[in-house]
């Protein structure tokens, strides 16, 4: 058991040298790398273009919309077509707050046209409204504010990201095997 550990560190120590003393085969594989992440930023980016919005998946990072969505599901935003009606799970964003927040609509004033409705939000598991969630002196939300509303979702995807979150050391150490696997593989 001792020589077979010993040999598979000793074979991947062995295509991180090679790798190395051949420039072009670095180059390759570099190039593989940006051509990784620069698909993932593409399909993400027609992705938010299709269903017109900048933030087409979310990851619910709190409690707050018990029993129906938990911590770590991910949500599909979608934008279009839709006239938001009470009842709809929507993501939205206040001024100021880097960090979306997915909560049920309560109360719409002034319904009719989407430009003039003000939204009141708030979690399913929370007590009260989303106030005192809002911009001092703000007490609705207008159309601006929302991303759009929850069409799809896929249980428990989004712990990865919450990890990633609460441990920054375990992104950094997943980006690093993932950058090694790319730069030692073969063309």
């Amino acid at each position: 058991f001792m020589e077979d550990a010993h040999s598979k560190k000793s074979t991947l120590f062995d295509a991180v040298a090679s790798l190395f003393k051949s420039k072009r085969l670095l180059i390759i594989q570099v190039i593989s790398m940006f051509t990784f992440f620069a698909s993932a930023l593409a399909a993400w980016k027609m992705l938010s273009y299709t269903l017109d919005t900048a933030t087409p998946v979310v990851v619910i990072l709190t409690g707050s919309m018990l029993p129906e969505y938990r911590r770590g599901d991910v949500l599909l935003i979608d934008n279009r077509f839709h006239a938001i009606q009470i009842a709809d799970i929507v993501v939205y964003n206040i001024p100021g707050r880097n960090i979306p927040i997915v909560h049920r609509v309560h109360v719409i004033h002034n319904p009719g046209t989407e430009e003039e409705s003000r939204f009141l939000t708030k979690g399913d598991n929370n007590q009260v409204h989303d106030q005192q969630l809002y911009q001092q002196g703000q007490y609705f939300l207008n159309r601006d504010n929302i991303y759009g509303s929850s069409i799809a979702y896929a249980p428990f995807f989004g712990m990865f990201t919450i990890w990633t979150t609460d441990y920054p050391w375990l992104r950094y150490l997943i980006l690093g095997v993932m950058g090694l696997f790319i730069l030692t593989g073969k063309e």
